[in-house]
C-alpha cells in the first residue's frame, strides 16, 4: 500500500473530511484535530494495494489522487509526502544456506559468542549507573526515582526503546563514565516517537563530562534529522569543573546544546523539560529555554549560583528552595510552567503536553513476511574475520521480509550490491559493499541513490570494505578513476532527502567512510556490529586481540573488557567516543533496523 500525508493551505471551517471524493481505488482519509483557519492542516490517507498491484500502478494512482486533491475548490494543496509499504511479493528469494558443520563456521560462532559475552558485560555495567552506594543515596537519602524507572513512567507501556550511546564514556582518559552520565533513547509517548535525554544523577551527580556534551549534541542532531520532539529529564549539577576547559568555550561544547534547543524549537520540533533534581549553573538554561518546563516540588531546583555563592557574594543566607525551588519558579519567576508534587505527577504532565502536539501518526504496516532464515545466523557471520560477497547476500536474506530482494545492476560494479527489499513492510533501497569500491561500483551506487531519492525510498547502507591482499597494494589507474565517482556517490547521498541508515557489519576503511554514508555524512542512524572496525586507511588484516587458537579471551569481569578499547578502530572504541550510535547484537539486526526505519519514516517530511 501507499501511505501518504497531504498538507493544505486555507482549509475552510466545517470541511471535516474528504471521504466522498470520487477516485478509482479505495482511499481512506483521517483528519487530524481541526486547526484555525488559514493554518496548515494534514490529512493522512492510505491507498490499498491488491496482491497483483505493482509499485508503478500505485505511484500512478497516487498521482491521480494528487490531481484530485488539487481540484477540490475549498483546499489549496501545499505538499504531498508518501512512502510505499507492503510485502515484496514478486521479488526474488535469496537462498543462501550456512554449513554449520564447517570448522571455520564453528570457530566464527565461538568468536561471536565471546564478543557478545563481553558486550553483555559492558551493557550491564553501563545500566548499573554509579553503583550501589550512589543508587542508595539517590533513592533512599534523596528520595528520587532512578533514571531508567523515570523512562518507564514516561513512555507508553508497549513502547519500544532504542537506546543511543549505551557504551558512551567507557574507558576514557578521565575514567569510565557509565552512559556518559546521560541516558539517551527514542520511545513512544501517546504513540508519538520522542527522543529523551535523562541525566543519571548516580553518575558523579549527573555532572557533564566532555563525552556527555558530545552525546547530548548527537541527541539533538538525531532530533533534527528525524524530526523528533525532545524531552529533557534534568538532574545535573552542571559541568565537571576539573575538565571545564573541554566542556564550555568552543562551538561544539556545552553552550551549543542551548543554541540547538532554540533552533529545533524554531523548526517546529517541540522541546519539553522536566526538572527532577538539580538544574544549576549553565544547566539552568535547558528548562528555561524549553517551550514547556515542569518542575518537581522539593527536589527540583534551578539557579545559576547556589546558596554558598550567594552567601560569599552578598552575605545573605538563603535555602535552595527559596532561591530556585518549584514554588518560586512557578509563582514568582515564571521560569517553569507546571508545578508537580512528585515525579510521577511530573511525568503525567509531560505525557499530557505531548498529547497536545496535534500531529498525526504514520500508518505502520501491520503485515509482512518474516525472513526464511533465522536471525541467529547473523551472529555466526559476524564472527568471521572477512566477509565475502556471498556473506553479504546471507546477511540480507536474514534481514529482508521473506528473504526477498530485487537486485539493481547485478552484473555491473561487482563489489557493490544494490537493490530493493522490505523491512517490516517498509520499502528500502539497499547498498552493501563487499570490498573497496571501484569506479564502476561508485557509478552504480550514485545512480541507485538518485533513483531512490526521486522515489522517496529510504536507504540502508551495509558497510564491508574488506581487507587488502598483498598483491593488491600496487594499484592501477582504475583506482584513480574511482575518485571522481566515489565523490559523486558521496554527493548523491549527502543531497538525498530520504532517511539514511548505516550499519557497519565488518569494516569500513578509507574513502568508503564517505561513499557508504559514514558518521560524518549525518545518516539518520549509524550502527555497528561488535566485531566491526572503522578506520581512515586500508588494512591488510583486522586488528584484534586473538589467542593462539584465533579466538578472543573469555572475559570474566568489566576490567577484562578493557582490551576491546585499545584498538581505536574498533566498534567498542567508536561507541565509547560516540562515533557510532549503538553497537547492535547481530541477531537483533532486523528488529533494530525496522525500529530505526519506523522512527525515521514516521516524521519524514
Amino acid at each position: 500500500m501507499i501511505w501518504a500525508e497531504a498538507e493544505f493551505d486555507n482549509v475552510a471551517r466545517g470541511e471535516s473530511n474528504l471521504t466522498g471524493a470520487s477516485i478509482s481505488r479505495e482511499v481512506m482519509f483521517k483528519r487530524t484535530e481541526a486547526l484555525e483557519n488559514n493554518c496548515l492542516t494534514p490529512y493522512s490517507f492510505v491507498i490499498k494495494q491488491s496482491s497483483k498491484t505493482d509499485e508503478r500502478t500505485l505511484v500512478n494512482e497516487l498521482g491521480a489522487v494528487k490531481n484530485m486533491l488539487k481540484n477540490i475548490t475549498f483546499l489549496k494543496l501545499k505538499q504531498l509526502h508518501y512512502f510505499c509499504t507492503g510485502a515484496a511479493s514478486t521479488f526474488k528469494v535469496l537462498q543462501f544456506e550456512i554449513d554449520k558443520n564447517a570448522l571455520f563456521i564453528q570457530n566464527a560462532e565461538k568468536k561471536a559468542q565471546e564478543t557478545g559475552h563481553k558486550l553483555g558485560i559492558l551493557s550491564q555495567f553501563a545500566k548499573a549507573g554509579g553503583g550501589p552506594k550512589a543508587i542508595h543515596r539517590h533513592t533512599v537519602v534523596n528520595k528520587k526515582v532512578l533514571v531508567r524507572e523515570r523512562l518507564k513512567l514516561l513512555l507508553d507501556d508497549d513502547s519500544p526503546f532504542l537506546e543511543i550511546g549505551l557504551l558512551a564514556g567507557m574507558f576514557m582518559d578521565y575514567g569510565s563514565i557509565p552512559t556518559a552520565g546521560t541516558v539517551v533513547g527514542i520511545g513512544k509517548i501517546h504513540d508519538h516517537f520522542c527522543i529523551i535525554g535523562a541525566n543519571d544523577a548516580t553518575v558523579k551527580g549527573g555532572a557533564f563530562f566532555p563525552i556527555t556534551v558530545v552525546k547530548q549534541l548527537r541527541m539533538q542532531q538525531l532530533a533534527y534529522l528525524n524530526k523528533l520532539p525532545c524531552i529533557y529529564l534534568v538532574d545535573s549539577g552542571g559541568a565537571f569543573l576539573p575538565l571545564q576547559s573541554e566542556i564550555f568555550p568552543d562551538r561544539d561544547h556545552g553552550g551549543r546544546t542551548f543554541y540547538n534547543e532554540a533552533i529545533l524549537s524554531s523548526l517546529g520540533i517541540p522541546q519539553i523539560a522536566v526538572v527532577c533534581g538539580s538544574s544549576t549553573a549553565g544547566g539552568a538554561y535547558c528548562p528555561t529555554m524549553a517551550e514547556e518546563a515542569i518542575i518537581v516540588n522539593k527536589s527540583g531546583i534551578i539557579f545559576l549560583g547556589g546558596p554558598p555563592l550567594v552567601k560569599a557574594a552578598t552575605g545573605e543566607i538563603v535555602s535552595e528552595q527559596d532561591l530556585g525551588g518549584a514554588m518560586m519558579h512557578c509563582s514568582i519567576s515564571g521560569c517553569t510552567d507546571y508545578f508537580a508534587e512528585n515525579e510521577e505527577e511530573a511525568f503525567d504532565m509531560c505525557r499530557d503536553s505531548v498529547s497536545t502536539f496535534n500531529k498525526s501518526s504514520w500508518v505502520k504496516p501491520t503485515s509482512f513476511e518474516e525472513p526464511l532464515y533465522s536471525g541467529d545466523d547473523l551472529s555466526i557471520i559476524s564472527g568471521k574475520n572477512c566477509l565475502s560477497k556471498e556473506d553479504m547476500y546471507i546477511i540480507l536474506s536474514r534481514i529482508l521480509d521473506g528473504s526477498k530482494f530485487k537486485e539493481f545492476k547485478a552484473k555491473f560494479g561487482c563489489n557493490l550490491i544494490t537493490g530493493y527489499g522490505h523491512i517490516h513492510g517498509i520499502l528500502v533501497g539497499i547498498l552493501a559493499n563487499s570490498g573497496a569500491l571501484t569506479f564502476q561500483d561508485a557509478q552504480k551506487g550514485a545512480h541507485f541513490i538518485q533513483v531512490c531519492s526521486k522515489r522517496n525510498i529510504p536507504l540502508c547502507f551495509f558497510q564491508n570494505s574488506g581487507y587488502l591482499e598483498k598483491d593488491e597494494i600496487n594499484v592501477d589507474s582504475a583506482l584513480y578513476d574511482s575518485v571522481k565517482w566515489t565523490a559523486k556517490m558521496s554527493s548523491m547521498h549527502s543531497c538525498a532527502k530520504v532517511p539514511k541508515i548505516s550499519l557497519c557489519v565488518n569494516s569500513c576503511h578509507a574513502d568508503d567512510n564517505f561513499s557508504m554514508c559514514g558518521m560524518s555524512f549525518q545518516p539518520n542512524f549509524f550502527l555497528s556490529w561488535p566485531s566491526a572496525e572503522i578506520s581512515a586507511e586500508r588494512r591488510l588484516q583486522k586488528i584484534n586481540s586473538m589467542n593462539a587458537d584465533g579466538l578472543t579471551t573469555l572475559a570474566e569481569s568489566f576490567a577484562d573488557c578493557e582490551s576491546l578499547f585499545d584498538n581505536k578502530d574498533s566498534a567498542f572504541y567508536k561507541a565509547s567516543h560516540m562515533q557510532c550510535d549503538s553497537i547492535v547484537p547481530p541477531e537483533n539486526t532486523r528488529q533494530i533496523l525496522a525500529l530505526c526505519l519506523e522512527i525515521a519514516v514516521n516524521n519524514y517530511n
